[in-house]
């Protein structure tokens, strides 16, 4: 799936989001100004608005890694999620924080 669940149809935005795509993530000017171009099209079309905030759910065994994001004190914050089948990099950054547990 594409991830478009409102089905929304605006070529102009796609082409934005391609070009934001194949901008260098060091060009912050360039980025906010493609993502300004896209919100203001955006904020004309309304193509849906949330009625809640989907949240951030994730399960963790503790048995053979440790140091999973928690809200304790120290913890890692990262947050372990896919979008659309991938990754995203809170997920990558927190596999870098694991731990695991000593051999018994």
């Amino acid at each position: 799936g594409t991830g478009n669940y409102g089905r929304y149809d605006n070529q102009t935005v796609f082409d934005l989001v391609d070009q934001l795509d194949a901008t260098p993530i060091t060009d912050e000017a360039g980025m906010k100004s493609i993502i300004s171009q896209i919100q203001a099209i955006q904020l004309q079309d309304v193509p849906m608005i949330p009625l809640w905030y989907n949240g951030v759910w994730a399960q963790m065994n503790t048995a053979n890694w440790t140091n999973w994001p928690s809200s304790a004190d120290g913890a890692p914050k990262y947050y372990p999620a896919t979008w659309n089948g991938y990754w995203n990099m809170g997920a990558v950054l927190m596999l870098t924080e694991l731990k695991p547990v000593a051999a018994q």
